[in-house]
């Protein structure tokens, strides 16, 4: 089930193509926000530092700062 959330910045994508990107999770007094883990997909570290995935669809250029995502969550 996914959780909503403020994205913390810019997350870039190619028209086309869906991305699926890592984020961890802050809880602030104004709600959740997520902040993206970006890298190369085989990079370990960022798989144990994220607390999910956002999903930028196919016909998206990627996600502003400050944009509504919903996050899946790894732990259910």
């Amino acid at each position: 089930r996914p959780i909503p959330a403020v994205l913390s910045r810019r997350v870039p994508s190619v028209h086309g193509r869906a991305d699926y990107v890592r984020v961890r999770l802050e809880d602030t007094s104004g709600g959740l926000v997520a902040h993206p883990l970006l890298g190369p997909s085989g990079i370990i570290s960022t798989m144990v530092q994220a607390d999910g995935l956002i999903v930028i669809g196919l016909n998206e250029e990627g996600r502003d700062q400050g944009a509504r995502v919903d996050v899946f969550p790894f732990d259910g």
